[in-house]
């Protein structure tokens, strides 16, 4: 289980993620990643946005790549959903 946070400073937002003990029933052939660290800070730029990803994660073995680039994918996700929920709490 990932647990989140957000914190709005002036023209930037922090966001930090990390990994908590959960009890779940796993197939026998799956591991969980599990996120040391995780964040955006997201921080206006004019008229666009910047964003900084920083990512420390233990994939407890080796991933494909077709697998890392989902992953990679579904961050670019997250970090539109977190640039609309900015702009509109302003």
């Amino acid at each position: 289980m990932v647990v989140s946070t957000v914190k709005l400073v002036g023209d930037k937002a922090y966001c930090g993620s990390r990994s908590c003990k959960f009890p779940v029933q796993l197939d026998k052939d799956c591991e969980l990643i599990e996120i040391h660290a995780g964040a955006f800070i997201l921080e206006r730029a004019g008229n666009s946005t910047k964003a900084t990803n920083i990512t420390d994660i233990d994939v407890k073995g080796s991933i494909p790549g077709f697998i890392k680039n989902a992953m990679a994918g579904r961050r670019v996700e997250v970090l539109q959903k977190l640039e609309s929920v900015i702009k509109n709490s302003q």
